[in-house]
């Protein structure tokens, strides 16, 4: 069988120091960028509109901190890069969600939209028309022109939200514990009446800033080289092994933590299985190993490291100590999709968090 390259280029870590360690607590430590993600959330919002008209300040599908209509813009600012809600100095709350908005226009036609608010940016719509109007945040209304005659009052809206929380520093964040706002994910109309929001962040929740952190020392870039095209599905085509080793340090406020990891696709999750990510260029996917911590990462099981954010817990450390080291390896498998499997250079991608639990 006629050889072919196949390379996973790309393994993209994030060496971050964020911990959720109780249900009522969020702790983060050193760092910049996005520190922290979690809390998952999925709300759907029905009923109808009980007006016709539409105002731009009453978007459609949306997520803030007030339930009566968008949150202003005002209430962002730039941290890290990021347009986030500030809960502490150099500290910020952002979402990372999508969402599916379906309403009655008031010729009694059915109308949808799909869009992203937070992460990566706020927009929607087929042609990326819609996004926050001038003067409001994390807002996506059904058009960038308000009307009288705009919904059929009695006619149904449905929209669903759903995504997580991250939250992002610049480096400057010191120790302190302060409260998280409640937050909402919403879609407004010009009455109340027809209003529909639900709480996605609970007011019970504390951040917590300490000085833990973390660094992984790991290959970032995997390449598998040379290897020959097999058209059996779920076949293991390459495998790579390389050293997985965290370290983690605290200089003052030393507080006990599990350590653990977790893996975000960049690329997508291959057939939907969260233990495989998919390349790029589709046909094939990468598994995931770390021995002694997760399952096999065998091509033709459905095992090894989930792609899903779910925490991989990989040792402790504890108030007495300074530094902690934990020293591992890492397997990566390229596998064969079947008939689809591409030729050429392939590749894909996940980030990765250092958690604690």
């Amino acid at each position: 069988m006629k050889n072919k390259s196949f390379s996973f280029l790309t393994l993209s870590l994030a060496l971050m120091t964020p911990l959720y360690c109780a249900a009522d607590t969020v702790i983060i430590g050193k760092g910049t960028g996005v520190l922290w993600e979690g809390l998952p959330f999925n709300v759907t919002l029905s009923g109808s509109m009980t007006h016709s008209s539409f105002g731009l300040q009453y978007g459609l599908m949306n997520i803030g901190n007030s339930n009566t209509k968008c949150m202003s813009s005002g209430d962002l600012t730039t941290i890290a890069g990021y347009q986030a809600l500030k809960i502490a100095p150099g500290v910020g709350l952002i979402p990372r969600a999508t969402g599916q908005a379906t309403y009655t226009a008031y010729d009694g036609s059915i109308k949808s939209f799909t869009g992203t608010i937070g992460l990566p940016e706020t927009r929607g719509g087929d042609s990326g028309e819609l996004t926050s109007p001038t003067g409001y945040g994390w807002c996506l209304p059904p058009s960038m022109t308000s009307g009288n005659n705009f919904y059929a009052p009695n006619g149904n809206r449905v929209v669903n939200i759903s995504g997580t929380w991250a939250l992002v520093a610049d480096g400057t964040q010191t120790s302190s514990t302060v409260a998280i706002p409640t937050m909402y994910a919403s879609s407004f109309s010009v009455l109340r009446t027809g209003d529909r929001y639900q709480s996605i962040l609970p007011a019970s929740i504390n951040l917590r800033i300490s000085t833990l952190a973390c660094s992984v020392n790991t290959p970032t870039v995997i390449n598998f080289g040379t290897v020959g095209r097999n058209l059996t599905a779920n076949t293991e085509l390459s495998k790579q092994t390389n050293s997985f080793n965290v370290t983690c340090t605290q200089n003052s406020g030393f507080i006990s933590a599990n350590v653990a990891v977790q893996f975000r696709p960049l690329t997508s999750l291959y057939e939907g299985s969260s233990n495989r990510l998919a390349l790029a260029q589709g046909g094939g996917y990468i598994t995931g190993e770390i021995p002694g911590l997760t399952d096999s990462g065998i091509c033709e099981g459905n095992s090894g490291i989930n792609f899903n954010n779910e925490a991989i817990n990989i040792g402790k450390i504890t108030a007495s100590q300074s530094l902690q080291t934990f020293s591992n390896q890492i397997i990566w498998r390229l596998c064969s999709g079947g008939n689809t499997l591409p030729t050429g250079s392939v590749s894909a991608s996940t980030e990765m968090l250092v958690t604690f639990n």
